[in-house]
């Protein structure tokens, strides 16, 4: 298990809403766990946060709702929220504002890196699938991989590129940036429904 950051966390939980303190840690796959103490760590997560999965990421008093209060001895400056795009939103309290930060800081950051390389491996898999003497649309998915909607090409020059549209959630102008194949928006993302065509002679 490939650990990038662990900690203690205080969880709000879903259905007493009361505060409970937990060992968080993330792993490089993007992936939140949840268990007793440190000493778990091997064992059976009693809960998993995907964050590949994520619509958006709250934090501090001006975007976690004001009905959320944080744990005793804790400002709502601590809090953040989690929020899935189909699934229960973690509700966490930090130790402090700092801690708060590098939690959120290492989100953003495992989620672009995990993000990139699923990228390549799918480039690396494709550059194995098509046949260097076509130029016209090898691939056309309609399903996702790696949570997002994408589709492959080779180009006239042989090239081969794969391209991953995401976009961010609950805005109502949404920016394409292209890198390296990959149309992202920030760091947030969630699958968007339209597949961009092109036609190739």
């Amino acid at each position: 298990m490939d650990i990038v950051k662990a900690g203690w966390l205080h969880r709000r939980t879903t259905i007493l809403k009361n505060w409970k303190r937990e060992w968080f840690f993330l792993t490089k796959d993007a992936r939140l766990h949840r268990v007793s103490s440190p000493d778990k760590q091997q064992d059976k997560a009693d809960g998993v946060f995907e964050l590949s999965r994520w619509r958006e990421m709250l934090s501090g008093s001006e975007q976690v709702p004001s009905t959320i209060e944080p744990p005793n001895g804790s400002t709502r400056e601590q809090l953040m929220q989690l929020v899935p795009s189909d699934d229960d939103t973690w509700t966490l309290c930090a130790e402090s504002t700092d801690d708060l930060l590098a939690w959120r800081t290492t989100f953003e950051d495992v989620r672009q890196s995990y993000i990139e390389r699923m990228h390549q491996e799918q480039v690396e898999w494709t550059n194995k699938q098509i046949p260097t003497n076509r130029n016209d649309f090898a691939s056309y998915q309609g399903l996702s991989y790696a949570d997002f909607p994408y589709q492959t090409y080779r180009a006239a020059d042989g090239s081969t590129h794969t391209v991953i549209c995401v976009d961010q959630y609950a805005r109502d102008d949404i920016t394409e940036i292209p890198l390296t194949g990959m149309a992202f928006d920030t760091f947030m993302f969630r699958p968007i429904v339209w597949y961009p065509i092109f036609q190739f002679k």
